[in-house]
């Protein structure tokens, strides 16, 4: 057994085809060159650019503006720099009003805050009291106090005594602590 057939093993149909074979070899090897000299030719082409950009450089014979618009020419970097530019000049401009904003909403609580102080912090206290039904003074005072910080300790005691009086809270002594609750809690 061999590679050819009886058709193949003819001399003359074996010299066709290996001439054919051999052609498109050819055709495939001067394509092959064709491409090689194009990239030899735009090698070159790009090695005299430079060589010539490089003289100039050497020489200072272009200025800074003609090497921008070189570059620009190339890459087109300064339409991005500009609009990064802005964005950064709108992020400033941000961040200069956040401040504002915030201190004039502090304002506008403190405002309302310290014209009714007495009156809120004495409805904070009466809130928590009216939440927890039954508290004692200590427990009272580092909520209103030491948490939530609206008034000195001072003040707390003042403003739960005025209560006690004003409002229908009751107090009672049990041991050391004073405990608070409602009166209207004690009726039912």
């Amino acid at each position: 057994m061999g590679l050819f057939t009886k058709q193949q093993q003819d001399p003359g149909r074996l010299h066709y085809i290996l001439k054919l074979a051999f052609e498109r070899v050819r055709c495939d090897m001067h394509y092959i060159f064709s491409w090689v000299n194009y990239f030899h030719q735009k090698h070159q082409e790009h090695d005299a650019r430079l060589l010539k950009i490089e003289q100039n450089l050497a020489h200072n014979s272009i200025n800074r503006e003609e090497i921008g618009q070189m570059i620009d020419f190339h890459l087109p970097y300064s339409q991005i720099l500009k609009r990064i530019e802005e964005i950064n000049q709108r992020l400033d401009k941000l961040e200069s009003k956040q401040p504002e904003r915030k201190i004039a909403l502090k304002e506008r609580l403190l405002r309302k805050i310290t014209k009714n102080s007495k009156e809120y912090i004495k409805s904070v206290i009466v809130g928590t009291i009216k939440k927890y039904g039954r508290i004692s003074g200590p427990q009272l005072k580092e909520i209103v106090v030491d948490e939530q910080g609206i008034c000195s300790k001072r003040s707390f005691y003042r403003l739960l005594a005025e209560i006690e009086q004003e409002q229908e809270i009751a107090a009672f002594s049990d041991g050391k602590e004073k405990n608070y609750f409602f009166k209207t809690q004690v009726l039912k």
